[in-house]
């Protein structure tokens, strides 16, 4: 299933009591006095997904203020196959940019348990909204078609619904084929007919990555504010590290709920940042900016994998 999110977090930032004492408790995986738990700058907020061993916290980041989720993976309950099959996946994500992925932020590994600091989609999952809602007229499914076009597993065997069209039915049979080298293309899936009812003259394109953005001064002239250096800053996004300097300076970049300008109001206070020697996150990031310009077949709504689907 997917979401129907956008993904975008609150701009309301805490208090500035709240950033200092969270500044205290960076690096720490633990509960402040008087606090709710603390996952290095991030103040767990509940639990919003749960699998078999791993869970996913909705979690606010202390210093920006930008909501996030947290996959905590308890690496003694897995064998080494799964720990191989999990790194890989945090390699996979680490070289993902794309608006309808989940953008990890930062890594955070201790000796029994590893922490993916992750893009929190707020919008709800398509299954909830199908539950709520029943099913979408064409329309609407549409627009959510046009930008997942992805592969499930595929059995060869479907039940077509009465009620769809001959042309919706005709593009399911094209790419609901076994044999990959008989599949259409995602290519000719963007040229098809029915995808296009209703967008004529808005070609679809694959989606170009956009280049990466770490030189954005005013970004980091907001971390030097929050007590970063600027060689550290320069260190971290350099060497494209997924730690506590660059998720700081992604989580910046993310826009606001009214799609305002990179983040959140009074985040030039000095010296929120207690100095520590310890790092927690792992490698490396790239910039979330994206071509507005550019029509994709990730348009509209973002972000549709669900963060229940990372905690198999």
């Amino acid at each position: 299933h997917g979401t129907l999110g956008s993904g975008r977090s609150s701009d309301k930032g805490p208090s500035w009591s709240s950033r200092s004492l969270g500044a205290r408790c960076r690096n720490s995986i633990a509960s402040c006095p008087e606090e709710q738990p603390h996952v290095g700058n991030y103040r767990l907020l509940r639990t919003i997904g749960k699998g078999n061993f791993a869970k996913v916290k909705l979690a606010r980041h202390i210093l920006t203020g930008r909501e996030v989720a947290i996959k905590i993976i308890d690496k003694t309950q897995l064998n080494p196959s799964s720990l191989q099959k999990l790194f890989r996946e945090v390699r996979i994500m680490k070289g993902l940019n794309h608006p309808n992925i989940v953008k990890l932020f930062e890594v955070i590994e201790t000796e029994k348990t590893l922490y993916l600091v992750m893009e929190y989609a707020s919008a709800g999952e398509v299954f909830d909204y199908l539950v709520s809602h029943g099913r979408m007229k064409e329309k609407e499914a549409r627009a959510k078609f046009r930008q997942e076009l992805r592969e499930r597993v595929l059995r060869g065997k479907y039940r077509v619904p009465f009620y769809m069209s001959t042309d919706c039915e005709s593009i399911l049979r094209r790419f609901l084929v076994l044999n990959p080298a008989k599949r259409c293309t995602l290519e000719q899936i963007m040229k098809d007919k029915w995808i296009n009812i209703g967008y004529e003259g808005e070609e679809l394109k694959p989606y170009t990555e956009p280049e990466e953005d770490f030189g954005d001064t005013k970004r980091i002239e907001v971390m030097v504010g929050m007590g970063y250096t600027r060689e550290e800053i320069k260190e971290a996004l350099t060497n494209q590290k997924y730690n506590e300097v660059t998720a700081t300076y992604l989580l910046l970049g993310r826009k606001t709920e009214e799609g305002g300008d990179r983040g959140a109001p009074g985040l030039a206070l000095a010296r929120v940042r207690a100095p520590s020697d310890t790092t927690n996150g792992t490698s490396s990031s790239k910039s979330s900016s994206h071509n507005k310009g550019q029509r994709t077949s990730s348009s509209t709504y973002h972000r549709q994998r669900r963060h229940s689907d990372f905690c198999e």
